[in-house]
């Protein structure tokens, strides 16, 4: 088997910011297998690419998108939208999916399933309640438990 090259947050170390388009189009460049991301919904209700649970202070479910861009604007970072980096991604590189929280992992599997095949990508949490709600939604999905 051969092993896979996945670029972490997008090709973090290359890019201005971890978890950006840039960072994902970097990788599509560097022919990466895969381009792992983070998900995460904030207040009103948009699924996100971003890794930490706070930003600044914030807490990123209690702010809003506008809200969320406003604080990570002043450091050149808009956050994007799950629906931007799937269409980035597709039919370019597979995804390795990190969801960070519960609580909406149908719209993701709608998303993504939408646009891309069973073997495009696999999902992926440290809740173990996410990743058997995953499987219990759908049984194709390629899911993982992390340990730390």
């Amino acid at each position: 088997m051969k092993p896979a090259i996945i670029a972490h947050r997008g090709a973090s170390a290359l890019a201005k910011h971890e978890n950006s388009l840039e960072a994902f189009q970097i990788a599509i460049y560097i022919k990466a297998d895969y381009v792992e991301f983070d998900i995460r919904k904030t207040k009103d209700g948009e699924l996100i690419v971003f890794h930490d649970d706070t930003y600044m202070g914030h807490t990123i479910s209690d702010l809003s998108y506008d809200e969320l861009c406003k604080l990570t604007g002043k450091a050149g970072l808009i956050p994007p939208r799950l629906s931007e980096v799937l269409a980035l991604c597709k039919d370019k590189i597979k995804l390795d999916i990190e969801l960070k929280e519960g609580g909406y992992e149908d719209r993701v599997i709608s998303m993504v399933t939408s646009s891309f095949d069973y073997g495009s990508f696999m999902m992926k949490s440290f809740l173990y309640k996410v990743v058997l709600r995953v499987k219990t939604l759908d049984a194709n999905i390629k899911v993982a438990l992390l340990v730390g």
